[in-house]
């Protein structure tokens, strides 16, 4: 048996501790709020995690973004090794981490993250999607049109002179 996907998210960002290995998916998105279209996402990022196999297995993965209209926006490609599991060793899985920068979105919709294996005839076979959805929308925070303020002057310490 050979490697088989477990999760598959989409995120803003992705941070790797370098003392445990582990994997933080931060922001993770299944929605986006724009003010116009068109409009762009700065990244995106996505994690594959497998569980191993009795098998090593090696293979491309391909990530792609989908806009609603069935455009392919962007795609990554990365080569994917993974060894034999030994039960009761660690690890007993594989990561695999894209970032697509830069996402143009054209319309608002739904998108989809397509995560794809090439097979052995070189066709592609599709293991996971995800649904991001596009809306516009002002944000009532980022985008609220707040009236200008001014800061009133700072008092006099106490026993000093002011001139002004």
């Amino acid at each position: 048996m050979s490697a088989r996907l477990v999760s598959f998210v989409a995120s803003e960002g992705v941070a790797l501790d370098q003392l445990s290995g582990r994997v933080t998916a931060f922001n993770m998105i299944d929605y986006v709020l724009v003010a116009a279209i068109p409009s762009q996402l700065m990244r995106l990022s996505t994690v594959s995690q497998y569980e191993l196999g009795s098998e090593p297995d090696a293979f491309v993965e391909r990530v792609s973004v989908i806009a609603p209209d069935g455009t392919s926006l962007n795609e990554s490609q990365s080569s994917v090794s993974t060894q034999a599991r030994v039960p009761g060793q660690l690890p007993n899985g594989h990561r695999s981490i894209h970032s697509v920068w830069r996402v143009v979105l054209p319309m608002a919709g739904d998108y989809r993250v397509i995560l794809e294996k090439q097979v052995s005839d070189g066709s592609w076979e599709k293991l996971s999607s995800l649904c991001i959805t596009v809306l516009v929308q002002q944000n009532a925070i980022l985008n609220a049109y707040a009236s200008p303020f001014s800061v009133p002057p700072m008092p006099a310490a106490p026993g000093s002179t002011r001139e002004g």
